[in-house]
């Protein structure tokens, strides 16, 4: 299935509204969980054939981000698989990734700083599980109106 017609399906419970990003393996759409009217982001692999390899990080991200619970690392709610496509459901952050905030408002040195704090915290509690993120960049942390870091996207961590 391609990525655009994903939209409007219906996945255990979460509706796929639309296409937020793509990445090197995976999909990201922004979508509702139906019965609680709460807003998720669904992570997919990208559409085509599924080598071990991919497959391996992409259910290792789903199981690493279930083992967390920090606000300044993303939370998941759901592993599962989807017309043999697994998918992963975490919280939907809404915000503008680091990139964003710090190369288009030239953020005063504090709130640079509140951030980097807020992302060393969610590091410092990945790393004490025995996880290495591997893609940290500005690119994948998200930061919310309110200034709270989130960081995202592990899909070359390890354990």
């Amino acid at each position: 299935m391609k990525t655009q017609d994903m939209i409007g399906t219906v996945i255990d419970g979460y509706r796929i509204d639309r296409v937020v990003g793509e990445g090197g393996f995976g999909v990201v759409y922004e979508g509702i969980e139906v019965a609680l009217k709460r807003p998720v982001a669904i992570k997919m692999l990208k559409p085509g054939p599924i080598n071990e390899r991919d497959l391996g990080r992409f259910i290792s991200e789903g199981q690493n981000l279930a083992s967390l619970n920090h606000p300044s690392v993303v939370h998941i709610y759901r592993l599962g698989t989807y017309d043999g496509s697994p998918y992963i459901v975490m919280e939907f952050v809404n915000g503008r990734t680091l990139r964003q905030v710090i190369g288009s408002d030239r953020p005063p040195t504090r709130t640079v700083l509140k951030i980097m704090r807020q992302v060393a915290s969610g590091l410092a509690a990945i790393h004490a599980m025995g996880i290495q993120h591997r893609d940290l960049s500005p690119n994948n942390v998200m930061v919310t109106e309110t200034g709270q870091a989130k960081i995202l996207d592990f899909g070359l961590s390890s354990c």
